[in-house]
C-alpha cells in the first residue's frame, strides 16, 4: 500500500491497459467528469461493469458520491507512520502545490520525468493537463 508508485503502476498499466475487462481512470478525470457531467460519469463505471442502472439508481448513485456527502458520512482518520491522516482531504486537482516547496516539487519532476520516459502510462497522463 505504500511503496513505490512506479514500480507498481507502471508494469500494472502496460499489461491491463488493452485488457476489455479494465476500465482505468484518472484522479483529474474522474474530478472533471464529475464537475462536468457526475451523471454521465456513474453511467460511464455502471456501462463498464455491464450493469445499467436505473434513471432512480443512477440519481441516487450521483447523491452519495458527491464529496460532500462522502466526506460527511465518513469522517473518519487513520494513523500512518505515527501521524493521523484524514482519509478525505479536500477533494482539489493537484493540491500537492499546496503541500510541495518549489525544491521538493523539482525533485519529484525529475525523478517522475526519469521513471515516465517512454511509457504507455507518461502518453495517458500527457493528455490530462486540464486544471479545474
Amino acid at each position: 500500500m505504500y511503496g513505490n508508485w512506479f514500480d507498481f503502476n507502471l508494469p500494472y498499466y502496460e499489461h491491463y491497459r488493452d485488457k476489455k475487462n479494465f476500465l482505468f481512470l484518472t484522479y483529474k478525470e474522474m474530478k472533471l467528469m464529475s464537475f462536468v457531467d457526475h451523471k454521465g460519469c456513474v453511467v460511464r463505471i455502471s456501462d463498464f461493469l455491464s450493469r445499467p442502472l436505473s434513471e432512480e439508481h443512477v440519481d441516487k448513485a450521483v447523491e452519495i458520491t458527491t464529496f460532500s456527502n462522502m466526506k460527511a458520512k465518513n469522517p473518519t482518520s487513520f494513523q500512518r507512520n505515527g501521524e493521523i491522516s484524514k482519509r478525505m482531504r479536500k477533494c482539489v486537482v493537484e493540491d500537492w502545490k499546496t503541500r510541495f516547496t518549489v525544491t521538493q516539487n523539482e525533485r519529484f519532476d525529475a525523478i517522475y520525468n526519469q521513471r515516465m520516459e517512454g511509457s504507455a502510462l507518461a502518453k495517458l497522463a500527457s493528455k490530462i493537463v486540464f486544471e479545474i
